[in-house]
């Protein structure tokens, strides 16, 4: 569903020339994002074959939303989504502009219903897009219930290739991933600085998955921690629920930002992440666990202001199962060239080892400027 409208990357400067004379139309709101990335990767596979490989490419995002108030309870939004990315073969012509969401909204009174094209938003997705109906009603100021139900998504993946996954199973769930229906309901509760939510997650024929989280803000301290278990449901024998523990510490020291994780799973596997960035997974720049059987993670990382700089260091270090271990140190310094746009540098070097062989390196550098409006 993600691709519904493809036009040249040109059609993206249109858009942006549009916004200008868009502001002016009543009751019409505009922004989004413009993000150039440079990128050398170095990779070192240590098989039989010691190969080593260099690649330079680039990534180009630009993203439009529109959002439209009709009445004084109904909008419209669109968003307008262009990307440009270099292959391996350095061809820069894989270029298109998407409508990735596309949605009315009613608002009243507590009740609040999308209809459309709209982000899924939920423990274990990344913001993937679904058609379908999303309401939520707050009976009380800090209650709210949530439902619902997406007939298509853009999280499978409908062209797998079996060459492009791991294992057979992999596959199988990216397929049936993509023709799935994804529906959710869930109860959000806040007192003071805490926040409680409860979520059941289910992909038709795929999965079944139910979380619960607590997050808070202390002064200084903010802390999270999520537990979520995922039935199987593929009827495929023998396979055990698996299930995810993940804690998050931030604290803000003035001087310096503080930021520890710990993320681990058990020997049936984690619960299931659509993808790197869901609240179920753990990820660096370059390294992700998303449901890997029995891993322990542990991500440890400082930001410091240095005049108009921010320098950072994290650091990623899993255990994956009895043999299998994972490192990622990045290393980033970012500033802000304007009031909307930030300049960043990044080095990342990746680790893989099985036993005490170091199987795999990766070193990556990276520049990206990034505007938003």
């Amino acid at each position: 569903m993600k691709k519904l409208v493809r036009m040249s990357l040109v059609a993206a400067v249109a858009v942006a020339g549009f916004t200008t004379s868009a502001s002016a139309v009543e009751g019409l709101s505009v922004s989004g994002k413009f993000v150039v990335k440079v990128q050398a990767d170095t990779t070192k596979v240590k098989d039989s074959n010691h190969h080593t490989k260099t690649l330079s490419k680039h990534d180009i995002d630009f993203d439009v939303k529109l959002n439209q108030k009709i009445s004084d309870n109904l909008s419209a939004t669109v968003v307008i989504q262009g990307d440009a990315k270099q292959n391996t073969n350095k061809n820069t012509s894989n270029q298109n502009v998407d409508i990735s969401n596309a949605y009315f909204t009613y608002d009243q009174a507590g009740f609040n219903a999308t209809l459309g094209l709209q982000d899924i938003n939920t423990p274990v997705t990344d913001g993937e897009e679904g058609a379908g109906l999303l309401v939520t009603y707050s009976p009380f100021e800090n209650v709210t219930l949530a439902a619902a139900h997406f007939l298509s998504n853009s999280i499978g993946d409908h062209d797998a290739v079996l060459s492009d996954y791991d294992s057979v199973s992999e596959y199988n769930t990216a397929k049936a991933v993509a023709k799935a229906d994804i529906s959710a309901v869930a109860l959000i509760v806040s007192a003071g600085p805490v926040n409680m939510e409860l979520w059941h997650v289910a992909v038709s024929g795929v999965n079944k998955t139910t979380s619960g989280s607590v997050s808070g803000s202390f002064g200084p301290l903010s802390a999270s921690a999520l537990y979520a278990v995922t039935s199987d449901e593929t009827n495929a024998n023998n396979v055990e629920d698996g299930d995810t523990v993940k804690i998050t510490l931030d604290y803000a020291a003035g001087f310096a930002d503080f930021r520890a994780a710990y993320y681990g799973t058990d020997k049936d596997g984690g619960a299931y992440a659509s993808d790197t960035g869901a609240q179920t997974a753990i990820e660096l720049d370059e390294l992700a666990l998303t449901g890997e059987e029995d891993a322990d993670a542990y991500l440890l990382g400082v930001t410091v202001p240095v005049s108009d700089f921010d320098l950072s260091l994290d650091y990623l270090s899993a255990d994956i199962g009895e043999h299998d271990e994972a490192t990622e140190l990045l290393l980033g310094v970012s500033t802000k060239v304007a009031k909307t746009t930030t300049l960043s540098v990044g080095y990342s070097m990746v680790e893989k080892e099985t036993g005490s062989v170091t199987t795999f390196e990766q070193n990556i550098a990276n520049f990206k400027v990034k505007y938003t409006f």
